[in-house]
């Protein structure tokens, strides 16, 4: 008897690597959010709607970096 349901799915998983680097960026550690995403990408390189969302995160930080050393 195999119990796999009890597992949460590889989207939910990456999903949730996606929202725990949404609050990492709220809170102004981008560093740390980058290395989340990056770890989807390559820990679920099949789950292409979230990995497109990550993309977009990453996209949002090089923003906030940018405009950081626009202030300096």
């Amino acid at each position: 008897m195999l119990f796999t349901a009890c597992q949460p799915s590889e989207e939910l998983r990456a999903a949730t690597l996606v929202n725990d680097a949404k609050q990492l960026v709220d809170g102004g550690q981008w560093r740390q959010a980058r290395i989340v995403l990056d770890s989807l990408h390559i820990t679920y390189p099949k789950q292409v709607a979230q990995r497109r969302l990550a993309k977009a995160l990453e996209d949002s930080i090089t923003y906030l970096e940018a405009q950081r050393t626009l202030a300096y």
